[in-house]
C-alpha cells in the first residue's frame, strides 16, 4: 500500500504536465498566428517610378510602405531619410547626366527592401518669347523717354519711347487721371498718351517680371497748361490686340515596362504623352539614355492633330529575358526633349493722340507704329472743347483699312466735310 501513493503520485503529475503542454502549445500556437495576422508589420515595398523633370531637378512619384528608409540619389550627394507620408520627392542636381537613384524601406522588425532606376536630367532650355528676353533677369525700361506732341495745352498728347525687357507685365498710370495694367511683350515702346486735366501729371510705367521680386518703375512728371479758349480738337484712339508666343523645352522620363501582365518580354512599346497646360507639342526627340536597349532607328513619334498629345513607339534591340538582364530591371526610363509653344493673348494697347487747327487750318495726328503681329483698330473724334473742359461731339468715325475716314458736320453753321488720310505716319484731317 505505501508504493501505491507514489505510484499514483506520479500518474497524476505526468498527466497534469501533458495537460499543461497541450495548453501551453495551443496557446503559443494561436499566439504565433495572432502576431503573424495582427501584430506583425508587411513586407516594405520600395516602389516608386520617375515623372517628368525640370531642367536639372528630377521627380518621383512614390507608392513605397515602410517605417524607416533612405534615398541615394547617385550623385555624391548624402543619403536623404525615406518618409512615408510623401507620394512626392524631388532632387535637384548640379550638373546633366544619368544616375543611378536608390531606394531602401524597412519595417520595424528590420526587413528591408530595395530599388533602384536610373534617371537622365538635362540642363533646362530657357523658354523665350517671339520678340522677347527670357526672364531670367529683373524688368527693365532702356532709353526711357517722354516728349509733348504739339504743345502741352490741355488736351495734351505726349510720347512715350524706350525699349522694354524682362517683363510679364506692366501698369500704366496716364497722368493723375486713370491707370491701366497689361499683359507685357518685351521690346520696343511707343504709346501715346492724352491728358485733359491741367496741371502738374505724372506718368509712371512700372513692369514687372514673375521670376523677379523687384519691380522696375519710372515716372515722369509733365506740366498741361490750361486751355485758353474755346477750340476744335481731334482725338485717335489706336487699339492694338494680339498675341504673344513662348517656346520652351522640358526633359520628360518616361517609364518603360519589359515584361507584360503574363510575365513575359515584351518586343515593342508604345507610350502617349500629353501636353503641358496651356501649351501644345511641337517636336518631341529621344534624349540619351543610360542603357542602349533600344534600335534607335525604329523609334517614331507621332503628334497628335490637336498637337495636345504624342505617341513614342519603337522596338527593344534585345528580345526575351536577355532584354530584362541587359536593362537590370523590370523597367527603362526614356528620356524625351519635348519642345512646347505656349500662346497668350496680349491685354489690348490703346494710345490717344490729340491735336488742334493749326496755322494750315488742318489737325495732324502722329500714329504709333504698329507691332508684328497685332491688329489694329483706330477711332478718330472730332469735337468742340470750351476752356473749362466740357466738349459738344461734333463728328465721329472708324478708320477704314486704308487708314482714311469721312466724315460730314456744321461747324460755323456751315454743312462742312470733314476727311482723315493717312500720311507717312501721320493723320491729316482736313475741312471743306
Amino acid at each position: 500500500m505505501a508504493d501505491e501513493k507514489p505510484a499514483r503520485k506520479n500518474y497524476i503529475k505526468i498527466v497534469f504536465g501533458s495537460f499543461m503542454g497541450l495548453c501551453t502549445g495551443g496557446v503559443m500556437m494561436y499566439a504565433n498566428a495572432l502576431f503573424d495576422s495582427v501584430v506583425k508589420p508587411p513586407k516594405p515595398l520600395a516602389n516608386f517610378s520617375a515623372g517628368n523633370a525640370d531642367g536639372l531637378t528630377a521627380n518621383f512619384q512614390v507608392t513605397a510602405s515602410g517605417q524607416s528608409g533612405w534615398w541615394d540619389f547617385g550623385d555624391g550627394t548624402a543619403l536623404e531619410p525615406f518618409d512615408s507620408e510623401k507620394t512626392q520627392v524631388s532632387h535637384t542636381y548640379a550638373k546633366p547626366g544619368s544616375y543611378k537613384v536608390g531606394l531602401t524601406v524597412r519595417n520595424f522588425l528590420n526587413e528591408e527592401n530595395d530599388r533602384s532606376i536610373n534617371v537622365d536630367v538635362a540642363a533646362a532650355t530657357a523658354s523665350t518669347a517671339v520678340g522677347a528676353v527670357p526672364n531670367e533677369l529683373p524688368p527693365a525700361v532702356k532709353g526711357w523717354k517722354v516728349e509733348a506732341v504739339g504743345g502741352t495745352q490741355a488736351p495734351a498728347t505726349f510720347h512715350v519711347t524706350g525699349e522694354l525687357e524682362n517683363a510679364d507685365e506692366v501698369i500704366w498710370r496716364l497722368g493723375n487721371e486713370k491707370t491701366e495694367q497689361l499683359i507685357a511683350q518685351s521690346g520696343p515702346i511707343d504709346k501715346y498718351i492724352r491728358i485733359d486735366q491741367p496741371g502738374q501729371q505724372h506718368i509712371v510705367l512700372t513692369a514687372i517680371s514673375k521670376t523677379s521680386k523687384l519691380p522696375q518703375v519710372l515716372v515722369q512728371a509733365v506740366d498741361v497748361q490750361a486751355q485758353k479758349s474755346a477750340i476744335y480738337t481731334a482725338t485717335l484712339r489706336v487699339t492694338d490686340s494680339g498675341e504673344r508666343v513662348d517656346t520652351h523645352t522640358r526633359t520628360q522620363l518616361v517609364s518603360l515596362m519589359l515584361r507584360d501582365k503574363t510575365g513575359a518580354a515584351t518586343k515593342s512599346f508604345t507610350r502617349v504623352i500629353t501636353a503641358s497646360p496651356a501649351s501644345t507639342i511641337q517636336s518631341v526627340e529621344p534624349g540619351k539614355m543610360a542603357k542602349s536597349v533600344i534600335k534607335k532607328e525604329s523609334v517614331k513619334v507621332e503628334i497628335a492633330k490637336d498637337k495636345l498629345s504624342a505617341t513614342i513607339s519603337g522596338e527593344w534591340a534585345v528580345a526575351g529575358d536577355a532584354l530584362v538582364r541587359e536593362a537590370g530591371g523590370s523597367d527603362v526610363t526614356l528620356p524625351l526633349l519635348v519642345k512646347e509653344e505656349r500662346v497668350a493673348q496680349l491685354s489690348p494697347t490703346v494710345s490717344e493722340v490729340a491735336g488742334t487747327l493749326d496755322s494750315k487750318q488742318q489737325i495732324v495726328l502722329a500714329l504709333p507704329a504698329a507691332r508684328r503681329g497685332t491688329k489694329r483698330s483706330t477711332a478718330v473724334d472730332f469735337s468742340y472743347r470750351l476752356p473749362d473742359g466740357r466738349r459738344t461731339p461734333v463728328a465721329n468715325g472708324q478708320l477704314d483699312a486704308a487708314g482714311n475716314w469721312v466724315g460730314k458736320a456744321k461747324l460755323g453753321g456751315k454743312d462742312t466735310t470733314i476727311q482723315a488720310r493717312t500720311v507717312n505716319g501721320q493723320v491729316v484731317i482736313t475741312f471743306q
